[in-house]
């Protein structure tokens, strides 16, 4: 009889494979970053050996390993913005015997100028393609959720209709697009979407955007990339004070707080943000007549409160953090099918608690968290109502969704080349629904989902011997077990995600790299593509997940002349097989189906920087190929909708002293808006200016920035017969204050 090999066994020979090389050891120097006050883990800080020209930075536990040194006597330092530079002299390195240098940085209180890249890259870190959107960044652009954050990003397109705005990257759907915040998922269980003007920025430290598919990394949904949300950490004792206003009855206002009592660590902030939503906007009847009317019901409401506190006592550290999302919103419609009853709101409520603990070479941590959100649709019009606004029938439903989750990492830093990450992960996710026009009618009802993941991951940094100076081999592997329930039927899966990435690079200072990948990802069908049952509108049962395979090849380029010249060309494919989409099928009935599809395309970039960083450019162009593999007549080889072949993004940023400007220009192609690319919507060119000041005024510092969006007044549209703003205005205020009741731990 045929035995099959349990998935745990191969989990373990894959882990010996990965560490068979650890016996080796090289002449280095390692050690860790710590924040003084809070003793937290500093991620990105530059350690220099003096005189030697070698240097690295840490990664997101602090930890830092500079190799291949000579036996001798070196002068480490170690500097990170924000904080004192500390230099440590006479480290002594023999032969085989790796010698450990840690760093507790002092915060410091600096003045830096307006330098915003929106985008910078992480050097020498990984295999596939990331970009890093920081708080500094955040706050200069003016931007007030983040979706007008992340439009300026190659590859990545914004997708708004009816005040939603979704993400998509490099071709893929929004649901395609796995969103985290602090590791917990924000995808909607029901469509899989995430609507980003739901997620306020002041409380964000870092964003992080993973281009191509990621479930070895991060699991189920990760087709198209993720979009990594990390929440501010406690720092220095500051007090920060925003507000702005805005064209069509615009404002916003956050507060925060941050600061330290000797180990104990907080960061506390609030936000609300309103707008009326009342622009201009003009359409064609089908008779050619031009009628110009403004908005109506587009109006939109939020207030967000977020707090972060955390406990470091040596060795191991405890964190707790809660986020209260509240929002509501006008569902204005579509031309020829307005809406102007139509409301959603939305009440979302994390927490979410972090303990860890590091010894020489190990750090284990582990996660929890809770996630509870209602939503609820609304749509009942008067008796009275006019006719052009009864298109759409009436609706009111609510629904519920709570996740639980657990996460449990380790990492290993051997004395070798390498670097393991392994872990488990679950998700307990409950969902209810419930129609108020009709009670007993459910459109999904109630609904399980069982999520199960191990995973591990490795990194070996090794000298290259051919032409290239170092490379780093990465390699991930993940198991998924799903298992989703509800009254009408059940499904289970199981999935294999596996994906190798490679980076080279050569020189120092003028550097060229080579970065290739190549794995497999997954997305079960959501909630909705399974189970909905409503008039003409059936999910189905046994629906397959989706699968794809992608890979990535990558040639950069860094020049130090004149300044800092960067350039790139990258090559990406991503093949989807039983891709999920909704089409008109038999009996005039809305329902999913599985198809497949090719996406590949080239993105390029070109930037430079002045040696001062007060002029700096940046061009980047996307070529997209979103083909349709349906084996159809009507529909083979074609386009699939909503995808622009090219796009291109140009940015300008002129820095001097306390002024700031920056100039933003998007160029979109066409689209199709049908399977069958029988509609066409024309591409559009749109140009957004910011120009600042940041004095210090009396120990405060002060930032003013006014912004116009869409410069050149554009009528354009993203999707079908859904107008956005023509030309809007903003200007936003800063005040930050630091704080003198700081009670560090000696």
């Amino acid at each position: 009889m045929k035995q099959l090999i349990h998935p745990s066994r191969i989990v373990l020979l894959i882990l010996l494979a990965f560490t068979s090389g650890w016996g080796q050891s090289v002449v280095k120097i390692a050690g860790v970053v710590r924040d003084r006050t809070t003793h937290k883990p500093l991620y990105g800080a530059n350690i220099v050996v003096e005189g030697t020209g070698l240097g690295t930075s840490s990664d997101e536990c602090g930890r830092w390993v500079i190799e291949n040194l000579f036996v001798g006597e070196y002068t480490i330092t170690a500097s990170y913005i924000g904080y004192e530079s500390q230099t440590k002299s006479g480290v002594k390195v023999g032969l085989d015997r790796p010698v450990e240098v840690d760093f507790d940085l002092q915060p410091k209180v600096i003045n830096l100028p307006c330098i915003t890249v929106i985008g910078s890259r992480i050097p020498e870190e990984q295999p596939t393609s990331v970009v890093v959107i920081t708080a500094k960044d955040i706050e200069q652009s003016n931007a007030q959720n983040l979706g007008e954050i992340l439009q300026q990003v190659q590859g990545v397109e914004i997708q708004e209709k009816d005040g939603k705005k979704t993400v998509s990257i490099r071709g893929s759907r929004p649901n395609q697009v796995l969103v985290l915040l602090d590791g917990i998922r924000l995808n909607d269980a029901l469509i899989g979407e995430v609507d980003l003007t739901n997620i306020p920025l002041r409380m964000v430290e870092r964003i992080e955007v993973i281009k191509g598919g990621s479930s070895a990394r991060f699991g189920a949904g990760a087709i198209g990339g993720v979009i990594n949300i990390l929440t501010r950490k406690p720092s220095q004792s500051q007090i920060t004070l925003q507000g702005g206003v805005g064209a069509y009855g615009t404002t916003n206002w956050a507060p925060t707080f941050s600061g330290s009592l000797k180990r104990l660590g907080y960061f506390v902030s609030f936000e609300q943000q309103k707008s009326e939503g009342d622009y201009p906007y003009s359409y064609e009847r089908p008779d050619g007549t031009t009628i110009k009317e403004d908005r109506i019901n587009a109006d939109f409401f939020s207030n967000c409160g977020f707090g972060k506190f955390s406990y470091q006592g040596g060795s191991y550290e405890f964190e707790l953090h809660g986020y209260r999302f509240r929002s509501e919103r006008g569902l204005p419609g579509l031309i020829f099918s307005l809406t102007p009853y139509a409301r959603a709101k939305t009440d979302r409520n994390i927490l979410g608690g972090h303990c860890g603990a590091h010894w020489r070479r190990v750090q284990a941590d582990i996660h929890l968290s809770y996630h509870r959100s209602t939503t609820e649709y609304r749509h009942i019009y008067p008796p009275d109502t006019p006719l052009r606004y009864r298109t759409v029938p009436r609706y009111h439903s609510k629904s519920w969704l709570t996740d639980y989750q657990l996460r449990l990492t380790t990492q290993v830093f051997p004395r070798g080349l390498g670097t393991l990450r392994f872990g488990y992960e679950g998700n307990w996710t409950h969902y209810t629904d419930e129609d108020l026009i009709q009670p007993s009618n459910e459109p999904i009802g109630e609904t399980r989902d069982y999520t199960h993941g191990i995973w591990l991951y490795d990194e070996l940094k090794f000298p290259f011997p051919i032409g290239f100076k170092q490379g780093l081999l990465t390699s991930a592997l993940r198991y998924d077990q799903i298992r989703i329930k509800n009254k009408e039927a059940s499904k289970y899966e199981r999935q294999w995600s596996p994906k190798l990435g490679l980076l080279l690079w050569r020189g120092k200072l003028n550097r060229i790299g080579l970065k290739a990948n190549l794995g497999r990802s997954f997305r079960p069908p959501t909630f909705a593509d399974l189970f909905y049952q409503e008039y003409r509108v059936k999910g189905k049962p046994d629906l397959k997940p989706e699968r794809s395979f992608s890979s990535e090849l990558g040639v950069s380029i860094e020049w130090h002349i004149w300044g800092e010249l960067q350039a790139e060309i990258t090559h990406f494919y991503n093949k989807v097989d039983d891709l999920i989409s909704w089409r008109l099928g038999s009996f005039a009935t809305f329902s999913p189906f599985n198809t497949d599809a090719e996406i590949s395309g080239e993105e390029y970039e070109l930037s430079w920087q002045s040696p001062d960083e007060i002029f700096g450019l940046r061009w980047s162009q996307t070529h997209l190929r979103p083909i349709n593999k349906s084996g159809e007549r009507t529909t083979h080889n074609r386009d699939l909708p909503y995808r622009p072949r090219r796009s291109v993004r140009i940015g300008v940023d002129l820095n001097y002293r306390a002024f700031q400007l920056q100039y933003r220009r998007r160029l979109i192609g066409k689209r199709f808006v049908t399977e069958a690319n029988t509609v066409e919507m024309p591409g559009y060119r749109v140009d957004d200016f910011t120009v600042g000041v940041k004095p210090r005024i009396k120990g405060v510092d002060v930032q003013i920035r006014g912004s116009i969006y869409n410069l050149r007044n554009v009528k354009y549209q993203i999707m079908e017969r859904a107008p956005l703003p023509p030309r809007e205005w903003r200007i936003g205020l800063t005040l930050k204050r630091a704080l003198k009741w700081d009670y560090r731990a000696e």
